[in-house]
């Protein structure tokens, strides 16, 4: 059981990563799609 637990908590964090890195991505191409204007 406690090691299932401990699979969930990395699952959770790395879509939390993922996420992360998409919203970043995202503002990245605004502020260059900013300075390209």
């Amino acid at each position: 059981m406690q090691h299932t637990n401990v699979e969930d908590n990395t699952n959770a964090q790395f879509v939390i990563i993922q996420v992360g890195y998409k919203e970043k991505d995202r503002q990245l191409k605004v502020f260059t799609e900013k300075i390209a204007i």
